[in-house]
């Protein structure tokens, strides 16, 4: 059974991946200008897929089902509170995904030593605008 340090520690960084990996996808797939019905199915695939890769990783590792667990678990949900984020209007994607970076930066802050919470977000919201870009750049390409 993993102690309780190693299950926060899973909690912040499985939370942060699922939020830095899909948000990532989803800015990606608005500046290419994909169909929000397939930026939603796409984000739904993603999200399981990758919480499931992250935790048969962590059970590999440890070989420990709670730390396995937990890894799935928040991965999942704040991929999901990411993902919820595309069924509002455009404008207000950006601000909900800063404030989910929040919540989990402060939930860091509680959890751990590290107290810099404006560095998690500064990082996570320049991760965010670099795939937008590049979804942009994506454009370019001939469809034919």
């Amino acid at each position: 059974m993993g102690d309780n340090n190693i299950l926060k520690q899973q909690i912040i960084y499985s939370g942060t991946d699922g939020i830095i990996s899909i948000s990532s996808l989803i800015s990606g797939m608005i500046g290419a200008g994909i169909d929000p019905y397939i930026i939603i199915l796409t984000g739904s695939i993603a999200s399981f897929s990758d919480a499931l890769s992250m935790a048969i990783s962590e059970y590999n590792s440890r070989e420990e089902l709670d730390t396995t667990v937990v890894t799935f678990a928040s991965f999942y949900a704040f991929a999901l509170l990411v993902l919820m984020g595309a069924f509002l209007p455009k404008c207000f994607y950006v601000p909900w995904v800063i404030f989910i970076i929040l919540i989990l930066s402060m939930m860091k802050k509680l959890f751990s030593e590290d107290s810099n919470v404006l560095k998690t977000m500064v990082v996570s919201i320049l991760g965010g605008y670099a795939s937008f870009s590049f979804g942009k750049l994506m454009r370019l390409i001939p469809k034919n």
